[in-house]
């Protein structure tokens, strides 16, 4: 049989392993040995790596038909396509010996595996082999990282949406697909506006609106390619690029070389919300009405849920029953006195209620107010990191000190704003007028303003059949501790 492998085939036109076909065939011819016919005596694993421990599926069935003695001999075109790592020579060693199978190359000639030398210079090449794979994969980090400080693409991969590579001038370079950095920049904007990212997703592959690869769209997809400091033209290191590249010069983050499609402001809201830890997601809820989430039972301080209205129906029994409108009710089993009101009338309240409230407010300018806990310590601690970039600048602190240093006061930072975001989203997403929030007709939109603009509602229960009395509704709207 036939062991075929090349390490990267990006293109996936298998040039690679055809032509290590071509030569094994005819060591075949020559040796005088029979393949087993069609792709059954054809073990190809194209574009799989032998060092880097993933799986390779092929060489796993060629083992398990070497187990079965369903063969007599391997051909490979150098031993290093079989295997990189002495752990892979032992597996097939261990299998080799019980059925005294022969393995040929076309360019390291004979792998003798059935005596102690044959096995010792066999586990000799496969640890430089290794060990060449490593020091190439070493030098590979140090080009990277190299290009990272230039803010030059590292490149590999799909291509990365909202830009595509133009050759300008002829050098390569990357540009904005404008299409697609329009879609980005939408998905910011709604979730700045309080949307899911659950929900922006299905209306993206509702509309068919295709990813980079072709694939639909789903929440984690959109959250990376939104908190990732490529989207502001910084350079990013890291699993999957998250974290900015700090300067080894400056101590500041790099700029790349390619177009931002976001602006600073704009993403630095949008990652503090995302990479919120207290943020909810995948709550698996869609919400049809207006309140869930806002409205507790005095009672027992439970959360009350929307009830379908019920037509009038004939019971079990024979008697009729009489139907009931649609309600907001206590949920807890164990509450004795459960609250209920009803839901048309209770969202109009609420509605009319907030009107008045926003009519009433002055807002407030969009920066933080000077006397701002959160904004004092983000400022002393950019003082910090400014620093010790002057010391790693000066040489009176070493490199391998410094950076460690102001990458822990960075996470500070990021920390801060991300809880300084929270608790002030009016200034990134800024409160609609009276007007604007009266004739604002999106359920998840009008959810949103609720948030901004109101911490609970509490329903106390009522006599029996009263199902609504604006009297029992009690709102508490954000800085404002009496209530409405």
């Amino acid at each position: 049989m036939l062991y075929l492998r090349i390490s990267a085939d990006p293109k996936n036109d298998e040039l690679g392993v055809r032509r290590q076909e071509k030569e094994l065939r005819a060591l075949a011819e020559r040796l005088g040995w029979e393949i087993i016919p069609g792709v059954a005596g054809v073990y190809s694993d194209d574009d799989r790596s032998a060092y880097n421990g993933k799986p390779r599926e092929r060489f796993e069935d060629l083992l398990a038909d070497l187990r079965l003695g369903v063969v007599d001999g391997v051909l490979c075109w150098h031993s290093d396509r079989l295997y990189r790592r002495p752990r892979d020579l032992d597996r097939l060693i261990d299998v080799l010996e019980v059925h005294d199978t022969q393995v040929q190359t076309v360019k390291s000639g004979i792998v003798d595996l059935s005596n102690a030398t044959g096995r010792a210079v066999a586990k000799t090449i496969a640890v430089w082999s290794e060990h060449e794979s490593a020091l190439k994969a070493e030098r590979l980090m140090s080009k990277h990282d190299q290009m990272r400080q230039a803010g030059q693409p590292v490149g590999g991969g799909p291509r990365a949406y909202g830009w595509r590579s133009a050759t300008i001038n002829g050098t390569k370079t990357s540009v904005l697909e404008p299409t697609e950095a329009q879609v980005l920049r939408d998905a910011a904007t709604r979730i700045l506006h309080g949307e899911k990212l659950g929900t922006i997703t299905r209306d993206l592959n509702e509309r068919g609106v295709a990813t980079a690869t072709g694939a639909p769209w789903n929440p984690s997809s959109l959250k990376a390619m939104l908190v990732r400091p490529r989207v502001v033209a910084l350079a990013g290191s890291g699993k999957d690029g998250m974290v900015p590249v700090i300067s080894e010069e400056t101590g500041e983050p790099v700029r790349a070389a390619w177009p931002a499609i976001l602006d600073m402001d704009t993403w630095q809201s949008v990652r503090a919300i995302l990479l919120d830890a207290d943020r909810r997601t995948n709550t698996g809820r869609v919400h049809t009405r207006l309140l869930p989430g806002f409205l507790f039972c005095t009672t027992c301080a439970g959360p009350m849920q929307g009830r379908p209205p019920r037509a009038r129906r004939m019971s079990p029994h024979g008697r009729w029953e009489s139907g009931r409108a649609a309600k907001y009710g206590c949920v807890n089993p164990k509450c004795r006195v459960k609250a209920n009101t009803l839901q048309d009338e209770t969202e109009k309240l609420v509605t009319s209620l907030v009107a008045v409230w926003l009519a009433e407010q002055e807002f407030p300018d969009q920066a933080p107010p000077a006397d701002d806990p959160i904004a004092a310590d983000i400022t002393a601690f950019e003082a910090q990191a400014a620093h010790y970039r002057e010391l790693m600048v000066t040489r009176a602190m070493a490199e391998e000190d410094a950076l460690p240093a102001i990458n822990l006061v960075r996470a500070k930072i990021q920390a801060l704003k991300a809880k300084q975001a929270q608790t002030a989203k009016r200034r990134t997403r800024p409160l609609p007028s009276a007007e604007q929030w009266l004739n604002l007709h999106g359920l998840t939109e009008r959810r949103a303003v609720l948030s901004d603009v109101i911490t609970r509602i509490d329903v106390k229960p009522g006599p029996w059949g009263d199902a609504y009395h604006p009297d029992r509704i009690h709102i508490t709207f954000r800085d404002d501790t009496h209530g409405r």
